[in-house]
């Protein structure tokens, strides 16, 4: 089951931003730009909130109240900097081998095993906040944070030069 939302997921997102948003921007504005929007756009969807606003609710601002409460997280914005930080670093790294490969299969392979590491790690563990390190995981969701942002960072490179030489011996 985890690992059927995990394709799922990444074949959503990949193919809506590495594949159309990415090509379309990486064509009028280079890749490094595409790569650095898309990255952007990756983030800040992670913390669009599920509001809903009740039927007997609704009125004619209902409009502006669902607006204000799907954003309400980026009203504190130091709250999910760590979490937003790594969700950008994912989107840099994720768009960097789109770039260097040519197509989404790298990106949606990486996705897929990103996505089903952590609904597992979710499963499985609990997150103790009060631990001396617990500073390190996002309280956004117990997952993301500083240490995954390094993580992300360190493993980044190494993904880069890897996809970078593979195709250049595919060419």
């Amino acid at each position: 089951m985890r690992l059927s939302s995990a394709l799922a997921v990444a074949l959503i997102e990949e193919t809506f931003l590495r594949g159309a948003m990415l090509t379309a921007i990486e064509r009028e504005s280079g890749a490094k730009v595409a790569v650095l929007l898309t990255a952007l756009v990756y983030s800040a969807g992670h913390f669009f909130a599920s509001f809903h606003i009740p039927p007997e609710q609704v009125s004619m601002w209902s409009g502006i109240d669902l607006l204000g409460g799907t954003l309400h997280l980026f009203s504190h914005p130091l709250d999910i900097a760590d979490a937003f930080l790594c969700l950008f670093a994912v989107g840099v790294v994720l768009g960097s081998v789109r770039v260097t490969t040519g197509n989404i299969a790298a990106c949606m392979g990486l996705h897929a095993g990103w996505v089903w590491v952590m609904l597992v790690a979710h499963e499985m563990s609990q997150p103790v906040r009060t631990a001396t390190l617990g500073f390190l995981l996002s309280g956004f969701d117990g997952f993301v944070g500083w240490l995954v942002l390094a993580w992300t960072i360190l493993l980044g490179f190494g993904l880069r030069r890897f996809y970078a030489s593979v195709w250049a011996l595919q060419v």
